[in-house]
């Protein structure tokens, strides 16, 4: 689920500080300018978002077109960075041939790194497609909660460029925009990978076969957790090295239990409609929802059509969907057979064929008000008993929001030591027993100049299992 954006304007604030005290390098390279731009189409208005006639005999990740563009943090300001946007082919959930756009930034600075990428699954979390990452990256989009997730965690992919890495930002829900199908997700996420190496003279890079580092946290974790999942069976010749997601939301059927009539229960009417998109279970679902859901249900579902996740948040808090004021199943609607089926199906890991071929690190706090706990337990026991290197990390404090802050180091960390070669064999469970200042020391490094690492402390404790 998208970081909440009152927590990220405090993290903001701290940057905004710091980068009137710091003088980072890479900032030299690539000053932010402040400046105006005409306004650019959303995508669903962009022809660039609309793919070419016969791509459905493309293979998946075939670049359809491509397209330089100026990119912009906080929607108006300019950031100079060498970027592209990639229309490309990827696969639906039916198996049907579909197109998205992802998102290519290369650093303007002499430490570029041209043999490996990190892929970087942003929480969007929104079934419209004016909330797509590649829509927020661009200069003159709406400055709002339209676009205000996405901007915000541009500034970790700052952070990975300031370190010398290319990274690549897939539109991982499709065309249309489809929140919550891991399937669709993951398959995005890995064809963009693929897209990305087919553009790779352009890119500029020095090998056919770039290493490539997954991450993604909350909503992102959907799409990385599941990339990671279906990679050996969908993408086996990717030259992935590792991956790392946290707060992750492995079970639809435990987060709709656990946020469902809280603070945080919009997200889940966001997910009912990317659900039912026809890149998703529409076929089989939309039917369903048509004879179930009530006036008051199928207004709150076409509201999240055509909204992002903090109007989803605002206008939803505290509504249940499995209520008889949503539905007219009441509780029972997880017993309804179609939906049972789809829920099942979105259960990370269920399958051992599902299983990451690759070092994974999972990180979750025990607090999480958002993404329960025990169903992130739950995958880490899946996959390590069938010999996947999985390190999980438990943080005991800090939020949903404040664990994403906190974790930056590790998760940048984990980065060098799967391109190095160095990540555990088998799978170790961590434990973090503080809520340390180390997350927000690192955000300022950030914009510092300094490694996010730098001020990690070693994990309490840690246990082979």
């Amino acid at each position: 689920m998208s970081i909440s954006r009152s927590f990220w304007a405090a993290v903001v604030a701290l940057l905004g500080f710091a980068s009137l005290v710091f003088a980072s390098p890479f900032a030299h390279s690539s000053p932010l300018l402040t400046r105006q731009s005409d306004s650019v189409p959303v995508p669903a208005d962009d022809p660039f978002y609309t793919p070419p006639a016969g791509f459905e005999n493309t293979e998946p990740g075939t670049v359809l077109r491509s397209r330089p563009f100026q990119s912009t943090l906080f929607s108006k300001l300019s950031y100079s960075v060498c970027a592209y946007q990639i229309l490309y082919r990827t696969t639906a959930v039916d198996g049907c041939p579909i197109a998205t756009v992802t998102t290519v930034f290369k650093p303007e600075s002499s430490n570029v790194m041209t043999d490996r990428f990190v892929s970087y699954a942003t929480a969007y979390d929104s079934s419209d497609s004016k909330c797509d990452p590649s829509y927020a990256y661009r200069l003159g989009t709406s400055n709002s909660s339209d676009v205000g997730d996405s901007d915000l965690e541009f500034l970790l992919i700052s952070a990975y460029m300031n370190l010398g890495y290319i990274v690549n930002s897939p539109d991982y829900e499709g065309p249309g925009a489809a929140f919550g199908p891991g399937h669709l997700a993951g398959m995005c996420v890995l064809d963009s990978m693929r897209a990305v190496i087919n553009f790779r003279e352009t890119i500029g890079f020095t090998t056919d076969r770039p290493g490539i580092f997954g991450q993604g946290y909350s909503g992102g974790a959907i799409a990385t957790g599941w990339a990671a999942s279906l990679q050996p069976t969908y993408a086996p010749e990717l030259p992935i090295k590792g991956w790392a997601h946290g707060g992750t939301p492995a079970n639809l059927t435990g987060v709709t239990v656990y946020i469902d009539g809280t603070d945080n229960s919009g997200y889940l009417v966001a997910a009912v409609s990317g659900l039912a998109m026809p890149t998703a279970y529409g076929a089989e679902l939309q039917p369903v929802l048509n004879r179930i859901l009530t006036p008051s249900g199928k207004a709150a579902v076409a509201y999240g059509d055509t909204h992002c996740s903090s109007d989803d948040l605002s206008t939803y808090s505290n509504v249940s969907i499995t209520s008889y004021d949503f539905q007219k199943l009441g509780p029972a609607i997880f017993e309804q057979p179609t939906i049972k089926r789809v829920f099942k199906a979105n259960i990370m890991g269920r399958l051992k064929r599902e299983t990451p071929a690759h070092p994974v690190l999972v990180y979750h706090s025990i607090q999480d008000q958002i993404i329960p706990w025990h169903n992130a337990s739950s995958l880490v026991d899946r996959w390590c008993s069938r010999g996947a290197n999985v390190t999980f990390t438990t943080y005991e404090s800090g939020t949903h929001e404040q664990t994403a802050v906190n974790a930056i180091g590790e998760v940048f960390a984990f980065a060098d030591s799967v391109f190095a070669g160095t990540t555990p064999v088998g799978c170790t469970r961590q434990y973090q027993f503080h809520f340390c200042i180390c997350g927000l020391q690192n955000v300022l490094g950030l914009v510092g100049g300094l490694p996010p690492y730098a001020f990690t402390s070693p994990c309490d404790e840690s246990t082979p299992v």
